[in-house]
């Protein structure tokens, strides 16, 4: 699936001075630490086909959103089995380089739904740091020369719905949630070698979510949401600070810091949400089981569950049980 990338006239551009985060302009997922705002832009509230648009290129597919590094445009895509780190020049929209992750097997994802390449690259203005769920970190200087990689096995999300967190990068250190089926942690990379600075064990199974930076009096800490809690860690040492019980069971809107404060919202509750349970199996059976074989197979429930049926079948054997 191609699409497409464009850049609005008056929109964001590149940061002349690149020391530190906050000078950059749109470095991660959402922008300047996870805010969704560009304080100093002025992109026009007019835009189309035809009226301030500066130049279009079609880009290979993904989910992943662009991020702005220096004088480049870079995004992930997913294109003929490989995962790639692809940066189009700012001025004009044309290729600089595209890096092959060399993923030696890709991650389950849901094939309309998701992709292998969703997670968005992070920038401190000298290094680019990829992500992708099939194979761990990838690190490229501004030309998209390798720096460094930290290998990982494919991650298992639960239902194969496929990996969503995005890596960030924070006074050096690159941290990545890592949520999955079983092993699920937090680590902390040098951004300059990838040396392991940290590392935290997580009990979520499941989480979608982008951590954000943010500050108390005790210093600075990394806001991760996960399966029913959030918590903060210390960004130096990885310490747990605090944590927060109540979260909704799959957390996937990214936390928000404001004005000193942490914002959060998010659907999908645990086993006392009415709105979010799956219907009892019995009444399935009895509205999809047209053989009374005591399952749901792939053509009964196709339909039914709406393209979602390879999630539900856990051993992918062409039947939904009981169990599953």
């Amino acid at each position: 699936m191609k699409l497409s990338v464009a850049l609005l006239t008056l929109g964001v551009g590149a940061s002349g001075s690149l020391s530190a985060e906050k000078t950059l302009e749109w470095p991660r997922f959402r922008g300047p630490n996870g805010s969704g705002v560009a304080e100093s832009a002025k992109p026009p509230v007019k835009f189309g086909p035809d009226q301030n648009l500066k130049w279009k290129v079609s880009v290979p597919g993904g989910l992943s959103s662009p991020i702005i590094a220096r004088d480049q445009i870079v995004m992930t895509a997913f294109e003929d089995g490989k995962l790639y780190t692809i940066a189009y020049r700012l001025k004009d929209g044309t290729e600089s380089w595209r890096t092959d992750a060399n993923a030696p097997k890709l991650e389950g994802f849901h094939k309309t739904e998701g992709s292998p390449a969703t997670s968005t690259p992070a920038t401190d203005g000298r290094h680019i740091v990829s992500y992708f769920g099939s194979c761990g970190l990838r690190c490229y200087d501004l030309a998209g020369k390798e720096l460094w990689k930290c290998e990982m096995p494919p991650a298992a999300a639960g239902g194969d719905f496929g990996s969503g967190v995005s890596p960030i990068i924070a006074d050096g250190l690159v941290v990545l949630v890592r949520d999955q089926k079983q092993g699920s942690k937090i680590i902390a990379l040098d951004v300059a070698n990838g040396s392991r600075k940290w590392e935290q064990r997580r009990l979520s199974p499941s989480s979608y979510c982008t951590p954000v930076v943010w500050s108390d009096p005790g210093g600075k800490q990394i806001v991760a949401a996960g399966h029913a809690q959030m918590i903060g860690y210390k960004l130096k040492s990885g310490a747990e600070a605090w944590s927060y019980n109540g979260m909704p069971a799959g957390c996937i809107v990214s936390p928000v810091v404001a004005d000193g404060e942490i914002l959060f919202a998010g659907g999908g509750g645990g086993a006392d949400d009415k709105e979010m349970q799956m219907p009892a199996y019995d009444a399935m059976l009895k509205n999809l089981d047209k053989d009374n074989d005591g399952v749901i197979s792939r053509e009964e429930g196709e339909k039914a569950f709406e393209g979602f049926f390879d999630n539900l079948d856990a051993n992918k054997d062409g039947k939904i049980t009981r169990d599953e």
